[in-house]
């Protein structure tokens, strides 16, 4: 069965229910949406209450950004942490690297909290994918930003729904 919560221009998750494993698990398809541009690939089959789910509810445990020089534009922030990321001594660093399983992993995706607001940037890494919607996805870097409250709503609410599925 197929739905849509949320929407596009803010954050909203496609999905498509296949039906539970043997051991309760949800299966399906997913697609999450921010800012009108999507992360993950409808096609890939996933742990709907694992991978979605917890990649969601991880973006809402990111620690607060701590940086002095941050840069202000968005190549330059998704560098920033790329370039760290590489520094085998920045044990800080691996708090904003956010994991949704196999749903996002033609992406790298960095996540971190400002104040009230949670920044996500990602962008497309496996560009030779085999998924029809990622076939000509753009080799952008995206940011999208959404406050806390917001986007705990979301999760909860996403929660609600996949436990009573």
């Amino acid at each position: 069965m197929e739905l849509f919560l949320g929407n596009r221009k803010e954050i909203g998750v496609e999905l498509n229910v296949t039906g539970r494993e043997t051991h309760g698990t949800l299966m399906g398809y997913a697609k999450i949406w921010f800012g009108g541009n999507f992360l993950g690939s409808y096609h890939d089959y996933i742990y709907l209450d694992g991978y979605l789910l917890g990649g969601l509810s991880e973006m809402l445990k990111v620690g607060e950004l701590n940086a002095t020089n941050f840069p202000k534009d968005v190549v330059s922030q998704f560098h920033y942490f790329e370039s760290r990321s590489n520094d085998l001594h920045d044990s800080e660093i691996s708090g904003y690297l956010v994991s949704f399983g196999t749903l996002t992993d033609s992406f790298t995706k960095w996540v971190f909290k400002e104040g009230a607001n949670i920044t996500i940037l990602w962008k497309l890494e496996n560009t030779q994918s085999s998924y029809e919607d990622l076939k000509t996805y753009p080799s952008d870097i995206f940011k999208y930003t959404i406050s806390f409250d917001r986007l705990e709503e979301f999760v909860e609410r996403l929660d609600r729904i996949l436990k009573n599925w």
